[in-house]
């Protein structure tokens, strides 16, 4: 991945010094930092850790899934994690259908069968 499509970092680009920053800001260190819970959060424990309402935990989780900071816990839906944590956990894009036939016929060219 080059870094045109490089994922930010959280602190890179949430609204500082603002309100809704200072909210975004407490979510995140609940989300991101927790040593006891590094993966994955349910939205009730960000809410009870940080004191913002369930609404606003799922607004901030909105927000920040439509550019892929935040992802879904595949296993359990109710739990969502940052995405920086939890490189190992994002299953890998399956290959378009065109990029499967041009493997398998670069497959065939470079390994004829006898």
């Amino acid at each position: 991945m080059n870094n045109k499509n490089k994922i930010p970092e959280w602190y890179e680009i949430y609204s500082q010094g603002t309100p809704e920053g200072e909210e975004e800001k407490k979510f995140f260190i609940s989300l991101a930092r927790n040593k006891k819970y590094k993966n994955w959060r349910s939205v009730s424990a960000i809410s009870k850790e940080t004191n913002i309402s369930q609404e606003r935990v799922e607004e901030i989780i909105f927000k920040y899934t439509k550019i892929g900071l935040i992802i879904q816990n595949i296993s359990n839906t109710e739990f969502w994690g940052y995405y920086h944590n939890n490189l190992d956990s994002i299953p890998a894009e399956k290959d378009s259908v065109i990029i499967e036939e041009r493997k398998k016929l670069l497959n065939k060219k470079t390994n004829p069968s006898p």
